[in-house]
């Protein structure tokens, strides 16, 4: 029982490298679409997707700005 309990937990949490990964689209479609029904139903992750992919944008305009030597 304590094992289903674990696989459970495991299909229920995405991973750093994964919320990277879905806001890169670097996932495959099944992920993905994994990734996209726990954003549905947690709206600090949602935020948390867009936190990171804001910094990620922050970051290309800057580089942006800076001149190559």
């Amino acid at each position: 029982m304590k094992h289903a309990q674990q696989d459970e937990h495991q299909d229920t949490s995405i991973s750093v490298e994964e919320i990277n990964a879905f806001i890169d689209d670097e996932l495959i479609h099944e992920d993905r679409q994994r990734v996209r029904e726990h954003v549905k139903k947690n709206p600090e992750l949602t935020q948390l997707i867009c936190d990171i992919d804001q910094v990620q944008d922050w970051i290309k305009e800057a580089y942006e700005i800076v001149p190559e030597p």
